[in-house]
């Protein structure tokens, strides 16, 4: 590694709730990638994959789709904002809070928060 204020971030407590991932580093060091990216990309093909069948408004779930292409367009940004992802990650958790009564869903939920930290730590 190159460079004297550079430094890889590697998630030592993954959490991963199933999909697949893909997409673009969220690179917020400069030239290192690292697992939150994964992280991310994964909670949101899972929220994404699993919207159709949560019990939400129909409002909610295109408020939770603005929050995912939200962070996605940070993700692909060149200068990612962590306070815009953290703000997105936070309302998705608010909205998806209102269905705690499935285990599935609490799943969804303590991966958010973690990511919420993760996130937060880089900012």
């Amino acid at each position: 590694m190159s460079g004297t204020n550079e430094k890889s971030i590697r998630l030592t407590n993954s959490v991963y709730v199933g999909g697949n991932v893909g997409g673009n580093i969220f690179n917020i060091t400069g030239s290192n990638s690292y697992t939150l990216a994964e992280d991310l990309t994964t909670i949101l093909n899972q929220i994404r994959s699993d919207l159709e069948r949560m019990p939400l408004s129909e409002e909610s779930k295109a408020e939770i789709v603005e929050e995912i292409e939200t962070i996605e367009a940070q993700m692909n940004s060149p200068r990612p904002e962590s306070p815009i992802v953290v703000e997105s990650l936070r309302t998705i958790r608010n909205i998806i809070e209102g269905i705690v009564g499935n285990a599935a869903y609490a799943i969804l939920l303590k991966g958010l928060e973690h990511l919420i930290l993760e996130v937060e730590r880089l900012a």
